[in-house]
């Protein structure tokens, strides 16, 4: 989020505290992943700019979904909102319930000093699941709709439930294609060198130069730069299912 630095965003982004006052971007329903990072990002949605927080997750481990989802990360936006009837007032509820309760179990008062905001949860393994029946405003109904909502439902390892994750590390990639690599989008073709999507994902979202550019993982997440690349013959994809670097 341009002119807001780390702790400031993390600041904005509340478990508890919210007001009174679309269908989800990803094919994901129900995964648990690592929370890497919190960033923000504004973008332009029906001539309005929004500003979201983009929660970053690593080593999914994808347990429902509308389509294929072979990559190992996900980006999850939901916009910034101090209200309780949107999606970070359902998102924010839901971690409240998890990491602000006392050895019992019951809610920490207001103004413990204990109180966690959602910085908390980086580093951390979540169980995150899109679930419905949330109370939201519909400016065009006029009106308050049912809407479905992400919430974590799980911190893994400290509700009790600790599903097994296999998590297998790529082994280095050895530049085989003589091209360039000039910067991640060098770095990106060079790992997709005679690789099937599905193989890509699972070495290019792991790699640091390609994982320090954002832009570019979004790209990759959205399916827009492959395409792109055969657009633009960058890229071919043999019979075999296997993409190579034009040189």
């Amino acid at each position: 989020m341009p002119g807001l630095t780390p702790e400031q965003l993390l600041e904005q982004l509340n478990t508890r505290g919210f007001q009174e006052g679309g269908g989800p971007r990803t094919p994901l329903r129900e995964f648990i992943g690592t929370l890497d990072s919190i960033t923000g990002d504004l973008q332009e949605r029906q001539g309005r700019t929004i500003q979201y927080a983009m929660y970053n997750f690593s080593e999914l481990e994808v347990i429902q979904s509308t389509e294929p989802y072979p990559m190992p990360i996900a980006q999850l936006p939901i916009p910034i909102s101090n209200t309780k009837r949107s999606q970070m007032g359902a998102w924010g509820a839901s971690i409240d319930k998890l990491i602000n309760v006392d050895a019992a179990g019951q809610p920490l008062p207001d103004g413990d000093p204990n109180v966690k905001k959602q910085g908390y949860l980086i580093g951390k393994r979540l169980r995150v699941k899109l679930t419905p029946g949330h109370k939201m405003w519909d400016r065009n109904a006029g009106k308050e709709v049912d809407r479905d909502m992400f919430e974590v439902i799980q911190v893994v390892g400290e509700s009790g439930v600790s599903p097994a994750v296999v998590s297998t590390a790529p082994q280095p990639i050895p530049d085989t294609t003589g091209a360039p690599v000039n910067g991640a989008l060098g770095r990106a073709l060079q790992l997709l060198e005679d690789k099937s999507l599905q193989e890509w994902y699972q070495v290019v979202f792991a790699d640091p130069v390609v994982k320090a550019d954002g832009a570019l993982v979004t790209k990759i997440i959205q399916n827009a730069l492959i395409p792109a690349m055969e657009a633009a013959g960058t890229v071919s994809k043999d019979a075999n299912g296997k993409y190579h670097v034009v040189k």
